[in-house]
């Protein structure tokens, strides 16, 4: 997989401004270039609707959706997707927003944060590439993001059969990874109110070992209350018991956490 993303600007220090862009690297500022997307405007006329169900999921808020696109240059060819966001959905923030500093942050500019904040704990996520800032009050936006590479998420792993096919050791190799994931975010001392199964994307290495890339992830908190950490864990498992996962699995993953979390 091509890796574009070279030091980026701290994810804690965007301000919401407008007429701004934040590039990853200058072979991404090239690569986006190439294929004419150098501003806000041009961003927001790019892209085709997400396939089948996903164009229906991308695109369940009125004021912000989700398109994507293949970018070339170099000899190669890159998918990506890029979130728009047309104008804030409320003007009042909720008291967390303003707790953890997001309060005026439109949505791409919170998941360029919480990517980075991610990224920089070592988890794999989808790879940010760009972030277009415009409007009054910076309400218009828009991220070009990679596409990850595996090609299904854990819901749809769960829904279509492939987890319940798994051999067993490969089972419980993904409920151990994903329990790692999960103890890696809250060691950090963050919170992520999306952590969900359909923002997970696992994939099996050559090695057997699994590796999970992290999409949506706008709701990472720098400052989760004291409980939330907690709250996330038990509702991430009851969903997980809601799609008929088998208790094994998420008995697995339940001691894994515990484990973890009493390494930390």
């Amino acid at each position: 997989m091509t890796t574009l993303t070279a030091t980026l600007p701290s994810p804690q220090r965007i301000a919401p401004v407008a007429d701004h862009q934040l590039i990853a690297s200058e072979r991404a500022r090239a690569l986006l270039a190439g294929n004419g997307l150098t501003s806000l405007e041009a961003v927001f006329d790019c892209g085709d609707p997400l396939p089948g169900a996903r164009e229906t999921f991308g695109n369940r808020h009125p004021n912000r959706g989700v398109v994507h696109t293949t970018l070339h240059g170099d000899g190669t060819s890159l998918r990506v997707f890029i979130k728009k966001q047309w104008r804030h959905e409320r003007w009042i923030p909720r008291w967390n927003e303003l707790w953890d500093g997001t309060a005026f942050l439109a949505m791409p500019a919170r998941e360029w944060r919480g990517l980075n904040l991610l990224r920089a704990i070592g988890l794999d996520t989808a790879e940010p590439l760009a972030l277009f800032t415009g409007g009054r009050f910076s309400a218009r936006a828009a991220i070009v993001t990679c596409a990850v590479p595996a090609e299904r998420d854990l819901l749809e792993m769960i829904e279509a059969g492939h987890l319940d096919r798994l051999p067993a050791a490969d089972r419980q190799g993904l409920a151990q990874e994903i329990a790692v994931v999960i103890q890696r975010i809250h060691g950090a001392g963050y919170g992520w109110r999306s952590l969900k199964p359909k923002h997970l994307f696992p994939l099996r290495q050559s090695d057997g070992r699994w590796r999970i890339w992290l999409i949506d992830c706008e709701t990472v908190q720098t400052r989760p209350t004291p409980k939330q950490a907690l709250r996330e864990r038990r509702r991430f498992l009851e969903q997980l018991a809601e799609l008929g996962v088998s208790a094994d699995f998420r008995e697995t993953i339940s001691r894994n956490l515990s484990q973890e979390t009493s390494k930390s």
